[in-house]
């Protein structure tokens, strides 16, 4: 990626499709929630999407022109050190500059620490570790089975 500078990149696309990895509630979870967006720092330049409290983890879809496309695909997975996922710069921004190479990109927004009390009280959860790890695994076998 050298010579590219994703500042340059002005607004990020919405994903062609959006795909979730769990047709219910994601092993442990009993809820079902996108996350929430954090407001973005006052001194980013660029500024970054941090989406936080995810328990319904999903795939981003972002394809190539359909001219370019060359049957390769790469799964991206944001950083955020687990606390939120950064979903622009780290993702759709990251996708996009692989659509222009012809790369058909799949960006995970997998689940999230959340807020202590419910950490603390459920009992169901596995521990946290496990799950982005789930999320990961999962993804790994739906692009799989969906490029067969």
């Amino acid at each position: 990626m050298a010579g590219m500078s994703f500042s340059s990149l002005v607004e990020a696309r919405e994903p062609d499709a959006v795909i979730d990895l769990w047709e219910q509630n994601a092993p442990g979870e009993t809820t079902r929630e996108t996350g929430v967006k954090l407001e973005r720092r006052a001194n980013e330049n660029p500024p970054a999407t941090r989406i936080k409290e995810i328990t319904r983890p999903q795939l981003h879809l972002f394809q190539p022109p359909a001219g370019k496309r060359n049957g390769t695909a790469v799964l991206i997975f944001p950083g955020g050190a687990y606390n939120y996922v950064v979903a622009d710069k780290e993702g759709s921004e990251t996708a996009e500059w692989l659509n222009s190479l012809g790369i058909t990109a799949f960006v995970a927004h997998y689940r999230t620490k959340q807020p202590e009390p419910r950490a603390q009280t459920d009992a169901k959860l596995p521990p946290f570790s496990e799950r982005p790890l789930q999320d990961g695994q999962r993804a790994v076998s739906l692009v799989r089975k969906r490029a067969a």
